[in-house]
C-alpha cells in the first residue's frame, strides 16, 4: 500500500531558545507545515506559504492559518489572543509559548517550555503495528520470531508522546490522550500504552498564550492551554482525499470567568497566485473560502500558477463551542437544514445542552497597515475583539452590501459576501435585501478589484469558565476542475464540503482502558457503575490502598486511603460524567473508570 505518511524534513536547526520548532508533514494531497508558535499552514523558517496542494505540483492554497480567541472580563475588559505571521528571525510575540500551563496560568520556566518545544506525528498505521507487538508478547500461540522476524523498535513519538503533565504542582496528570494497555493508570509505551489519535494520521502539539519568564507581551495573556492536532482519513481521492481537519482543545487555566468569548480563524488564502483572489461565505454551511478571480491562474514567486485546471479552497466549522446551557434542547433554524449559520450539531436531537455553535460571521480585511483605514488589518485587543464579534476596527457594524463598511446602512451582517448560501436571512437578521443580482452579494457582483486575500470567521458567544474545556473542529477543504470535469468547480467544492460533514473526532478521553490489557495480580472492583450517590470498591488486597480519583481533564477530585477489603466512595457531589479511580496497595496500582449518572 502507498505509504501516504512521509515526515519530509525538519525545517531549521535552532539557533537560540526563543525559536520556534517548525516541521513539514504529508498527508493525501498535502503537504503542510507546522509550528509550535501555534501556526498552521506557514513556513515560519522562510516567511513562504506553507500548505501545498496537490503535492508535487509546488502550488500553494493558503500562506497561513491561526486560531484567535477573545473575551471580556466581567469589569469589562478585553482580552484576546491571536496571531498572523512569526519568522524565526523577528522578535514577535509569538515565541516561547510551548506546553501546558499551571492551573494559575503562571509563566512556565524556559526549561519546561523546551520540552514541549515539538511536534508530535502519529500513524493509524504505527499504532496497529504498536498493538500488533504487545498482542503477539501476550499470546503462547504467538512466535515473536516468525511474527516480527526483524524486531520491533517503538517509536520514538511514541515514547515521548506528552500523556503525563509535568510532575509539578497545579499541573494536570494527564495531557495528550493515550491508551492504557496495561489499565495501570499511567502512560508507558514499553509496556503497550499507544498514543490515541484522530482519523489515520495526525499531529499533535501543546501550547498557550502566556509564554515564559522570558516572554514579553504587549497585551494581558487569557491564561489558555491549546492542544491541536491536525488530521487526515487515508484515501486516494475525493473529498476525504483533498480535507484536512483541524482539532482544538482549549482549556482556561486562570482564574477568569470569559464573558461573551469568541473562537476565530484567521486565514491568509494564497490560492497558486495570490494577487488574483477573491473570497466568499457559505452561511449555510459554516464555511468561508477563496476562488480565482481570473479563468487563469498565472505564475508567481511561491510556485507555478493553477494555470486554467482552477481550484477553490475553504474553512468549514464542523463543531465550535457549546452554546451557554440553558436547560433546552435548542431547536435548528429550519428542519431542513442540519448546520446553519451560527449552529453545527446538538440542535433540536433531544438532548438538552450539548448544542455546539457554528460560524457566527465572517469578514475580508485588506493586508495594508492600520492607518485610518478601518477595513484593514486589526492590532490591539479592542479592534481584534471587534473583528471576532462582528464589527470593523472602529466598532462599527459590519454590513450588507459594497465593501460591507458603512457607519449609516440599514441592513446589518456579520457574514461577507454570501451570495446565495442564505435563503432563510439568518445573515441579515431576516430582512430580505431584494438583491436583484441572480449571484447574490458576491466580490464579483461589486466588480472589486481581485487580489490578496485574508479572511476571519468566528463562532461564539459562550461563557468560558476558570478550568473549563471547549473545542473547536473544522476542516480546511479543496476542490479542482481536474477532480471532475463533468460538474461545475463551485458545485464540486460543495459537495466535498458535504461529504466530510459527521468525519470530524469527537473528544477524545485523556485515557482509554484497553481491551487488550495485560496480566495483573491486582484486582479490584466499583460497583454500582454507573452511580450517583455512594460507589462500593472492593480491594482484593490485604493491607490500605491508597486512592486517587480523576475527571476527564485529568484534574484531581478527590484523594485518601482505602482500609482493607471493602470501601465506599462517595460521587453524589460529582457531575454527570467519566471519571477515573485509581488504586495502588503492595500489589501494584489499578484503575477504573466510574461513570456518575444523575
Amino acid at each position: 500500500m502507498r505509504n501516504i505518511y512521509s515526515l519530509l524534513f525538519l525545517a531549521g536547526t535552532q539557533v537560540g531558545f526563543s525559536q520556534n520548532y517548525n516541521e513539514s508533514f504529508s498527508g493525501n494531497n498535502f503537504i503542510w507545515q507546522q509550528s509550535t508558535s501555534g501556526l498552521l499552514f506557514y513556513d515560519e523558517t522562510n516567511g513562504m506559504p506553507g500548505l501545498e496542494i496537490p503535492v508535487g505540483e509546488g502550488n500553494h492554497a493558503v500562506f497561513a492559518h491561526a486560531l484567535w480567541l477573545g473575551g471580556l472580563l466581567p469589569n469589562g475588559d478585553i482580552r484576546t489572543t491571536h496571531q498572523y505571521f512569526c519568522q524565526h528571525t523577528s522578535s514577535d510575540n509569538c515565541i516561547e509559548k510551548w506546553g501546558p500551563l499551571n492551573d494559575q496560568a503562571n509563566p512556565n520556566s524556559p526549561e519546561l517550555a523546551e520540552q514541549y518545544n515539538r511536534i508530535w506525528f502519529i500513524t493509524r498505521s504505527e499504532i496497529e503495528m504498536h498493538n500488533a507487538y504487545f498482542d503477539c508478547i501476550q499470546s503462547p500461540e504467538c512466535n515473536l520470531e516468525i511474527e516480527f522476524p526483524g524486531g520491533y523498535e517503538i517509536p520514538e513519538n511514541f515514547l515521548s508522546w506528552p500523556a503525563m503533565g509535568p510532575d509539578l504542582p497545579g499541573y494536570a496528570t494527564f495531557l495528550a490522550p493515550f491508551v492504557d494497555y496495561n489499565a495501570d493508570g499511567f502512560y508507558d509505551a514499553a509496556a503497550g500504552d499507544h498514543p490515541n489519535i484522530c482519523g489515520d494520521f495526525s499531529t499533535y502539539i501543546i501550547n498557550n498564550d502566556v509564554g515564559t519568564i522570558n516572554t514579553g507581551e504587549a497585551f494581558p495573556a487569557l491564561g489558555i492551554e491549546i492542544h491541536t492536532q491536525v488530521y487526515g482519513y487515508e484515501a486516494e481521492s475525493g473529498a476525504l482525499y483533498n480535507t484536512l481537519f483541524v482539532k482544538h482543545r482549549i482549556i482556561n487555566r486562570s482564574n477568569h470567568t470569559f464573558l461573551n468569548t469568541y473562537l476565530g480563524t484567521f486565514t491568509d488564502f494564497d490560492l497558486g497566485n495570490s494577487m488574483d483572489d477573491y473570497i466568499g461565505t457559505d452561511v449555510q454551511r459554516s464555511m468561508y473560502y477563496v476562488y480565482n478571480g481570473l479563468n487563469f491562474d498565472g505564475p508567481s514567486p511561491a510556485g507555478p500558477g493553477y494555470g486554467s485546471n482552477l481550484p477553490m479552497a475553504g474553512i468549514r466549522y464542523l463543531g465550535g463551542p457549546l452554546k451557554d446551557q440553558n436547560n433546552l434542547d435548542d431547536p435548528p433554524y429550519a428542519p431542513m437544514f442540519e448546520r446553519y449559520a451560527n449552529q453545527s450539531t446538538g440542535w433540536g436531537d433531544g438532548i438538552v445542552d450539548n448544542e455546539r455553535l457554528g460560524m457566527f460571521g465572517s469578514v475580508y480585511f485588506t493586508n495594508v497597515g492600520a492607518g485610518t483605514n478601518m477595513t484593514s488589518q486589526a492590532s490591539i485587543p479592542t479592534e481584534l475583539y471587534d473583528y471576532l464579534q462582528g464589527n470593523w476596527r472602529d466598532g462599527v457594524p459590519r454590513s450588507y452590501g459594497g465593501t460591507g463598511y458603512d457607519p449609516d446602512a440599514t441592513i446589518l451582517s456579520p457574514y461577507h459576501y454570501f451570495g446565495n448560501s442564505d435563503p432563510l436571512l439568518v445573515a441579515t437578521g431576516g430582512v430580505d435585501p431584494a438583491d436583484t443580482n441572480q449571484t447574490g452579494w458576491t466580490e464579483t457582483s461589486e466588480n472589486n478589484p481581485f487580489g490578496d486575500r485574508r479572511m476571519i470567521g468566528s463562532s461564539g458567544p459562550f461563557t468560558f469558565q476558570p478550568g473549563q474545556t471547549t473545542y473547536f473542529d473544522y476542516a480546511l477543504v479543496f476542490a479542482r476542475q481536474s477532480d471532475d470535469p463533468n460538474t461545475e468547480l463551485h458545485t464540486l467544492f460543495n459537495s466535498y464540503a458535504d461529504e466530510i460533514v459527521g468525519m470530524e473526532c469527537g473528544a477524545l478521553p485523556q485515557i482509554v482502558l484497553s481491551t487488550r490489557s495485560l496480566e495483573s495480580n491486582f484486582h479490584f472492583d466499583v460497583y454500582p457503575n454507573p452511580a450517583n450517590g455512594i460507589v462500593n470498591v472492593n480491594v482484593a488486597d490485604e493491607g490500605s490502598a491508597a486512592y486517587r480519583l480523576y475527571d476527564l481533564t485529568g484534574k484531581l477530585i478527590d484523594s485518601g486511603t482505602f482500609g482493607i477489603t471493602r470501601q465506599t466512595l462517595s460521587v453524589s457531589h460529582l457531575n454527570s460524567g467519566i471519571y477515573f479511580l485509581h488504586l495502588t496497595t503492595a500489589s501494584g496500582t489499578g484503575v477504573k473508570k466510574i461513570v456518575v449518572q444523575k
